[in-house]
């Protein structure tokens, strides 16, 4: 009768079961990231139109000014027909002649799906408008649309805004079709790539725990060969 094999005894280094359970871990914890990374929804509202005023202390005129304002739809609070979305993850602003610059204080939007109502705010500490006006056709802050016209009336408010390029007041007006604002959505994937496609860091983890899984059953059908 031939000798019973002689048991494999491996010298450190941790056994397969546990490599495979940690590549699984790896590989579940990068599935789970990636996840909750294709949930989120980035969005960028766009604003333009035209006003006077000051900006660090330095007159304008009738000049154009584009609002960019970033937030999330999951953050989007509906009462009835009136969206709150309260405060935006940013606010950056560029008027013609002056360089870009990023409002320092909270801002908000508010925005009523049946009357077309807007309302770009920010807190000074209280909430104070900064614009008001009416699309010409009333916009869902959840979706992409646009750009879309205002319909007539644009209101532009008198309220000193600190912004990293200086404070910024705009000259107190109500404007009849003479200065039309323009609103626009964009939505996005997460970290702006589009259809919520995981990032880099992400299809790193991904990559390492398959990576690990994947040797550790190279390992563990080698040890089972040699075992035979």
């Amino acid at each position: 009768m031939p000798p019973p094999p002689t048991p494999c005894v491996r010298d450190g280094g941790a056994s397969s079961e546990t490599i495979v359970k940690t590549g699984l871990i790896a590989a579940f914890a990068a599935f789970t990231l990636a996840a909750s990374a294709a949930q989120a929804a980035p969005v960028v509202y766009t604003i333009t139109g035209s006003a006077s005023g000051h900006l660090d202390g330095q007159a304008f005129s009738d000049a154009g000014f584009t609002f960019t304002l970033t937030g999330d739809t999951d953050q989007v609070v509906a009462a009835g027909t009136l969206q709150t979305l309260d405060p935006l993850i940013s606010a950056q602003g560029v008027i013609d002649g002056f360089d870009g610059f990023t409002i320092l204080t909270p801002t908000a939007l508010y925005n009523d799906t049946l009357t077309g109502q807007v309302a770009f705010d920010t807190y000074l500490p209280g909430l104070r408008n900064i614009l008001l006006w009416k699309t010409t056709t009333p916009q869902d802050l959840t979706t992409a649309f646009g750009p879309v016209g205002s319909n007539p009336l644009v209101q532009v408010i008198a309220n000193v805004i600190p912004t990293t390029g200086g404070d910024l007041a705009f000259d107190i007006a109500l404007y009849d079709g003479t200065a039309p604002v323009t609103f626009s959505s964009e939505t996005r994937g997460s970290g702006g790539a589009p259809g919520g496609v995981p990032e880099p860091a992400t299809w790193a983890l991904m990559l390492v725990g398959f990576g690990g899984l994947g040797s550790a059953l190279r390992r563990r059908r080698a040890a089972a060969f040699a075992g035979a």
